[in-house]
């Protein structure tokens, strides 16, 4: 692995001199003669702003990974004082991470409904009515205090008669990124939105309930015809 380069001591000395503690298995090189000593990044890192001790490395081992980290030995005294510090601030950056996907989650739903205005202004005695919205306070939040959030909820009626419901399932689910139920008179169509998190567009898809492998992408023709036929073509 090659030595680090300065955008990377740049970042990594800016974290020290915030944080106390970095997490460094990236940065220390595994080839023999290529390796990088705590000294060795203590020196570059004075070099990039670093203003503290020298560094210390350990290895954090959990059931799921191995973490190690390096962190100012006249911040911590031992690798306990670390470890703790360390896994306070992974909680922290956790937290922050999960209450940025749910918020960007309600942005999603938000940007939907908008576009599915859109799609079915040309649909003859179509309206939207808004229902009572859908709590969201999912296992996650509840483990990172993340206080609840509200699903916009609505229905899509066609001569005064329902003839799709939107509803929110979730967000943290298996193989996508936030689900939505669209309830007809015929059946139960699941809305899936297969982009990463904090993707900047959403790749949403349809799935019938009882083939829930072969989706199809959603766009105004499928869901104008789901408005019109209750189902998928």
């Amino acid at each position: 692995m090659d030595r680090p380069t300065d955008h990377i001591l740049d970042v990594i000395a800016d974290h020290l001199n915030r944080d106390g503690i970095v997490a460094c298995a990236d940065l220390i090189g595994a080839e023999e003669g290529n390796e990088l000593s705590m000294s060795d990044l203590s020196a570059a890192l004075r070099h990039h702003g670093y203003r503290g001790a020298d560094l210390h490395d350990h290895t954090i081992e959990t059931e799921t990974e191995t973490t190690t980290i390096a962190y100012d030995r006249g911040r911590f005294r031992n690798d306990r004082s670390a470890e703790r510090a360390w896994t306070s601030l992974r909680h922290e950056a956790e937290r922050e991470r999960f209450e940025r996907r749910a918020e960007d989650w309600l942005r999603r739903l938000d940007e939907l409904k908008e576009q599915i205005g859109r799609w079915i202004a040309d649909v003859p005695q179509v309206e939207i009515v808004d229902r009572p919205p859908v709590a969201m306070n999912e296992d996650l939040m509840c483990e990172y205090g993340i206080g609840p959030r509200s699903m916009p909820s609505f229905d899509l009626l066609v001569g005064g008669r329902r003839a799709v419901r939107f509803q929110p399932k979730g967000l943290w689910i298996l193989g996508g990124n936030g689900r939505v139920d669209l309830i007809t008179p015929a059946t139960a169509l699941i809305l899936v939105d297969r982009s990463e998190p904090l993707s900047p567009s959403s790749l949403w898809m349809v799935y019938r309930p009882q083939d829930r492998t072969r989706g199809i992408p959603l766009d105004g023709d499928v869901f104008r015809h789901v408005v019109e036929a209750g189902d998928l073509a």
